[in-house]
C-alpha cells in the first residue's frame, strides 16, 4: 500500500508537544514511519512537498523532515493534470498548497495521511 504525508504530518513529529493531542498525532504518524522501515508500506513523495519542505524554517527539523522523505519509491511531480486537478478542489475552499497535496496524494498514493484538522 503507498502512503502520502502531507507536509503537516511529515514534521507532526518534530513538532512541540503542546497538548496531548499533538502527542497522539505524533505517535500515530511515527507508527506509520515504522510501517515504511519494515516495507510494509510504501512512502510517496511529491514535488510539492519540495516546495513545503524548504519553507521549513528550522534546519534540523527540515533535515528530519528530509530524511523520513529520502525513503519514499515514488515521486510526483506537479504536471499541468495535477495543477488543473488542484484548482477544481480550490473551487470548493481548500487552500492552493493542501490542493496540490491532495492531487499529488490522489496521483500517486492509495492512502492520503494528514493531521491538518481544517482540511479533515
Amino acid at each position: 500500500m503507498r502512503v502520502y504525508f502531507d507536509s503537516y504530518a511529515l514534521s507532526r513529529p518534530y513538532d512541540e508537544y503542546l497538548n496531548d493531542e499533538i502527542v497522539q498525532e505524533a505517535e500515530m504518524v511515527e507508527n506509520i514511519f515504522r510501517l515504511v522501515d519494515l516495507g510494509s508500506l510504501i512512502l510517496v513523495d511529491s514535488e510539492v512537498l519540495d516546495m513545503e519542505t524548504q519553507a521549513i524554517e528550522d534546519e534540523e527539523k527540515r533535515a528530519r523532515v528530509n530524511a523520513i522523505r529520502s525513503k519514499a519509491k515514488y515521486y510526483v511531480t506537479l504536471s499541468p493534470e495535477v495543477k488543473q486537478r488542484a484548482l477544481r478542489f480550490v473551487e470548493l475552499g481548500i487552500k492552493p498548497m493542501d490542493a496540490l497535496q491532495l492531487v499529488s496524494a490522489e496521483k500517486g498514493a492509495d492512502v492520503f495521511i494528514t493531521v491538518d484538522k481544517r482540511l479533515c
